[in-house]
């Protein structure tokens, strides 16, 4: 006899001498309910297995078997060997067995139920005995470390040029690379970043292709000689904007930020330095205070992001000044209620010394640097800097978990950038003897949870 056939044939003879007994009484006669469905299952809290009480299930009722899971997986790590489980049905059954891969519980509240191997079975009796119900219960747990970068080398080179400069960004869903060789300028886009493809393009020798953002639905790019602004909608072609400029050199591209383009600008006529905004590209304001000697021209590392207090905030770490010396600053703005509010927080204590040609994303709240080169002129090592309070410390971030592959060599003037998809790309960049366009790509696990 198997074990569900031998349970409804003890409760029937229960049954049997309850009706017998209750035929010599003079009382109300109960009627026992048909309902053999479950209602919900719960976990009891277990601080040695975060995570367990919030766990929320569905219960699908299919005709043959019901299928109970829960949709938002518990955390990576928890242990189901010794759950505390709580089922409810929506009426009292005669009976409820929960099978398991090396036990067999009949329920009567609070039982500890190891739910390592599934699916876990569950019978349920009706209390007349009439309806008799089976459950498949899967409980599901992330199988991937929530904290784990995943890295991987998408192209061992995007382009054909032996040397140059270049810049790689994220626009309309592709990816656009741009090198400038001084001899030869060319486009080249890529999907993925794993096959690229050459592209026509009017980009040419003049282009300063380190300087090309993107602001809105356009890519801004500057000449060399800092007189030009172009501007290209598709991410190829280009155009020049008739600004009101006249009388400035357009000396860097900053960022996207406050609805504008930012740019660094030098006043021919008194080589004042200011910072200039637009938010069509073609009408700018230029800021009447003058930029003090230590703020960056070039080879920064700069990014926009929202404070805990959803303010949108920028940083730029480092770089060259106008007399090409390398900084140790961290210059930072936040948009407030009467404009945006610039101030260098450099401290006396730093996390890293005088740094140029670093790059700065803001992902997963929380702001990630990497490369560069010192005072020294030497090479940075090919660990990730990460800061958790807005760039005010910053520590290596944890190798376990976040590590470039062993293919990724220390660089600086790369790109790193990231995508629709929440992918985050290293692209290109320099040594000391070599230059690089090979193509990386990660992204943490937790985004995709």
């Amino acid at each position: 006899m198997n074990k569900p056939n031998s349970i409804i044939f003890i409760l029937l003879a229960m049954v049997c001498v309850l009706a017998f007994s209750c035929q010599t009484r003079t009382t109300t006669t109960t009627v026992l309910s048909s309902e053999a469905k479950l209602s919900s299952l719960t976990f009891a809290r277990n601080d040695s297995m975060p995570g367990l009480a919030s766990a929320t299930f569905t219960i699908e009722e299919p005709a043959d078997t019901g299928i109970v899971y829960n949709i938002d997986s518990i955390d990576y790590g928890t242990r189901l060997d010794s759950v505390v489980a709580y089922f409810r049905f929506t009426a009292t059954p005669a009976a409820a067995v929960v099978y398991t891969d090396n036990d067999t519980i009949s329920l009567v509240g609070t039982d500890t139920i190891d739910f390592t191997v599934q699916p876990v079975r569950l019978f349920v009796v009706s209390a007349d005995l009439s309806t008799q119900r089976w459950y498949k219960i899967y409980v599901n747990v992330h199988k991937v470390d929530p904290d784990l970068y995943t890295w991987e080398q998408m192209a061992p080179a995007a382009d054909d040029f032996s040397f140059g400069d270049r810049q790689t960004l994220s626009f309309w869903d592709e990816l656009f690379l741009y090198v400038n060789d001084g001899i030869n300028a060319a486009t080249f886009s890529s999907a993925t970043g794993a096959n690229w493809s050459k592209q026509a393009s009017n980009i040419t020798t003049d282009f300063a292709v380190r300087t090309a953002t993107v602001h809105k639905d356009i890519v801004a790019c500057l000449s060399k000689d800092g007189k030009d602004l172009y501007l290209s909608v598709d991410g190829t072609n280009f155009l020049p904007a008739l600004t009101n400029l006249d009388g400035y050199e357009m000396k860097n591209i900053l960022f996207s930020f406050a609805d504008s383009l930012w740019m660094v600008v030098r006043n021919t006529t008194d080589d004042s330095y200011h910072l200039a905004a637009s938010e069509d590209c073609y009408q700018w304001t230029v800021e009447t205070d003058t930029l003090p000697v230590n703020f960056p021209v070039s080879d920064y590392a700069a990014t926009t992001f929202h404070s805990i207090s959803f303010r949108e905030r920028a940083l730029i770490i480092g770089g060259y000044d106008r007399n090409g010396k390398i900084l140790n600053t961290r210059w930072s703005a936040e948009v407030s209620y009467n404009g945006v509010r610039w101030i260098n927080y450099t401290v006396g204590k730093n996390d890293f010394g005088c740094i140029a040609g670093a790059q700065l994303i803001e992902y997963n709240q929380s702001l990630l640097l990497t490369g560069g080169i010192d005072d020294k002129n030497t090479l940075l090592t090919s660990d990730i800097l990460q800061s958790f309070d807005e760039g005010m410390t910053w520590e290596i971030v944890d190798s376990t978990k976040n590590h470039l592959p062993d293919t990724y060599k220390p660089r600086y003037r790369h790109s790193m950038f990231t995508d629709l998809d929440s992918y985050i790309y290293i692209v290109g960049g320099q040594s000391l003897s070599e230059v690089y366009s090979d193509v990386y790509r990660g992204k943490l696990a937790s985004v995709d949870f």
